[in-house]
């Protein structure tokens, strides 16, 4: 390995200049994280017949004191018969629906972010301010630490949101937490 580094050690500044290089270049092998990959996994539970009430989850990323918001639709892709459960039961039936979507988050610095989640039935939410005070109260935020280099730069939301039985086509975000690999 030492004999790998040791001509580019030698090389002087007007030969790295020549080359097109800096001699400020980064020591990590590997390129500084600039985007995170969220698999967002969300499990749907809920009573209501015929097909699954529309929700959005709202996704807050705080970052250099500005907020940028991604907005996933949930239960879009559910068919009313996955929704429909047992059929003739006398009880309303329960269903439970995952889905699962990718999205790419750009990143303007590494280190500490908040992600903040929240569940609405309106779409297009630009900022958290936006929610309905039982949204903001339902919202979590998770902390994430992102490292200024790693070979992975993925992580997952898992979300749990359940249909409100006193109010059909509402929900709430009964858990959300992050799970991430950057090793």
């Amino acid at each position: 390995m030492r004999a790998l580094l040791l001509p580019v050690l030698l090389l002087s500044e007007a030969a790295l200049a020549q080359a097109g290089l800096s001699a400020a270049a980064s020591p990590d092998p590997l390129p500084p994280n600039r985007r995170l990959v969220l698999e967002s996994v969300a499990e749907l539970a809920g009573r209501s017949a015929g097909p699954v009430p529309p929700a959005w989850l709202h996704l807050f990323l705080e970052e250099n004191g500005q907020v940028r918001a991604w907005h996933v639709p949930l239960g879009e892709r559910v068919t009313d018969g996955e929704a429909r459960g047992r059929e003739g039961s006398r009880v309303l039936p329960r269903w439970t629906v995952r889905e699962a979507s990718w999205m790419s988050l750009p990143l303007r610095k590494t280190g500490p972010h908040v992600l903040t989640v929240a569940v609405s039935s309106r779409p297009w939410v630009e900022q958290v301010e936006g929610l309905t005070a039982r949204e903001r109260a339902g919202a979590r935020r998770l902390e994430l630490d992102v490292p200024r280099v790693s070979p992975r730069h993925g992580c997952r939301l898992w979300t749990s949101l359940r249909e409100d039985p006193a109010l059909p086509g509402q929900w709430r975000l009964s858990d959300a937490r992050l799970d991430c690999e950057w090793e």
